[in-house]
């Protein structure tokens, strides 16, 4: 960054977590794939993996705090690099908040996340949209067959793409 603010130059820094960039893990250390907690679940609740050369790796789940306490840390490293050099006085001009969020390309509806803290944000999304007595679960497959039916499956749909929102805001904020 310092060479690159002397030559005149801008930067967009992407510091991830999730930072891609065509590396090993998609950038996140290998020590966090060893934390059960920091792992997101499919629908059949068994860690989900990202078939990426040159090997398959475990997602994260941006709901589990575990993972969200090591970005902490992270962000605090990478803010004492990039605060000084911030623009106008330094080269960067912008700082990516993650990268491609998506549930790491596995988008489908039934896919993920299952993990224990999602599926608690999950739980807090239903009560706080309706009342309802007993356990409250989110779909694991399609399996509508009537109208009324339907609704459980739109919710978890909106919860997804609420989630993965939330996630956003509170990369920012940390």
């Amino acid at each position: 960054l310092d060479r690159a603010g002397a030559a005149g130059l801008r930067a967009i820094v992407r510091p991830g977590p999730h930072a891609n960039a065509e590396l090993t893990r998609f950038g996140f250390p290998e020590r966090l794939f060893r934390v059960p907690a920091i792992l997101a679940r499919n629908a059949r609740d068994t860690a989900a993996l990202l078939p990426v050369p040159p090997r398959a790796f475990a997602c994260p789940s941006y709901a589990s705090e575990t993972f969200q306490a090591e970005v902490a840390i992270w962000y605090r490293a990478v803010a004492a690099v990039l605060v000084p050099r911030l623009a106008p006085a330094g080269p960067v001009i912008a700082v990516q908040v993650d990268n491609e969020m998506s549930y790491f390309f596995r988008t489908a509806l039934y896919d993920l996340d299952y993990s224990e803290g999602a599926l608690a944000e999950y739980r807090a999304f239903v009560r706080a949209r309706r009342s309802t007595e007993g356990e409250i679960e989110p779909p694991r497959r399609f399996d509508a067959t009537t109208p009324e039916g339907l609704p459980r499956h739109l919710e978890w749909a909106e919860f997804k793409e609420m989630h993965l929102a939330g996630s956003l805001r509170r990369l920012r904020r940390r």
